[in-house]
């Protein structure tokens, strides 16, 4: 939210050149503190860069407390994390609407629809491969109604004035983990048939090319889509190489430690 004026004018010290200043309401021990946010605008509509940070007690002094400053960055991490729009990397800001899933379901069938026309094109069971991809839709189909679950919960926050305490956190965060944990599904099985793509994609680019399908538009078409899902399971791959080899508990483990240290690092950009 914007700062009040007479907020602004009390922090006016810590403020630089070029930087704007937005503050979040967080509740700990039954009191409402302030994260402010000192911002610079970043590349692309709605980006920016956090510079800083200061909190602020329910009197708008500064808070030096180590132990209640480490609280107040971890719940404001995990809120903007969950619910922050300005931010395209929030969970909430990746939720789609009814209209994206079922094009998306739509191009996996035409995919989908593509194997079998590659049956006797290609060195293994097709089956594995469909059903592959009719259980990522499904999963991004489950990831998307947990989202809109957030987005119930961001109305609960809206009706209270936005104050983000230990209750919502233990709330949204499991729902949050829920998701990782169907994501981290959907990686491994991405990975699984991972061998099978480039074989499939060579004989993708030839049924393409050939004068069979040139002009029947509905199957090129199929070709395309799937050139798309591998094209865009390829990337899955390359994006999450590092972690495909874990099991579910190490993946969560290994991001909740990415998220300890992001909060450290914000907490190191402190003004006060």
């Amino acid at each position: 939210m914007d700062v009040p004026k007479e907020i602004e004018e009390k922090i006016s010290p810590y403020i630089q050149k070029g930087e704007n200043i937005k503050f979040i309401n967080i509740k700990y021990n039954d009191k409402i503190y302030k994260e402010i946010q000192f911002r610079k605008k970043a590349f692309g509509r709605g980006n920016y860069i956090l510079k800083g940070i200061l909190y602020l007690s329910e009197e708008n002094e500064v808070v030096k407390s180590g132990p209640i400053v480490q609280e107040l960055g971890k719940l404001s991490f995990h809120y903007k994390n969950i619910f922050d729009r300005d931010n395209r990397f929030s969970l909430i800001s990746t939720h789609e609407d009814e209209g994206a899933i079922k094009r998306q379901e739509d191009d996996f069938q035409k995919a989908i629809n593509a194997i079998n026309l590659l049956k006797d094109d290609i060195n293994f069971d097709i089956e594995k491969m469909k059903s592959i991809i009719q259980k990522v839709i499904s999963i991004r189909k489950q990831k998307n109604e947990s989202i809109e679950k957030i987005i119930k919960l961001e109305e609960v926050l809206k009706s209270k004035n936005y104050v983000f305490g230990e209750e919502m956190f233990s709330k949204s965060y499991s729902i949050f983990e829920d998701i990782l944990r169907e994501n981290f599904k959907s990686i491994r099985l991405i990975y699984s048939t991972n061998e099978y793509y480039d074989e499939i994609k060579r004989e993708c680019t030839k049924k393409k090319r050939g004068l069979s399908i040139r002009f029947n538009l509905k199957i090129k078409e199929s070709f395309y889509k799937l050139d798309y899902v591998l094209g865009y399971f390829k990337k899955i791959i390359k994006t999450y190489s590092n972690i495909v080899d874990f099991n579910e508990n190490s993946y969560i483990k290994f991001i909740r430690n990415k998220h300890n240290e992001i909060i450290k690092e914000n907490l190191n950009g402190l003004r006060g």
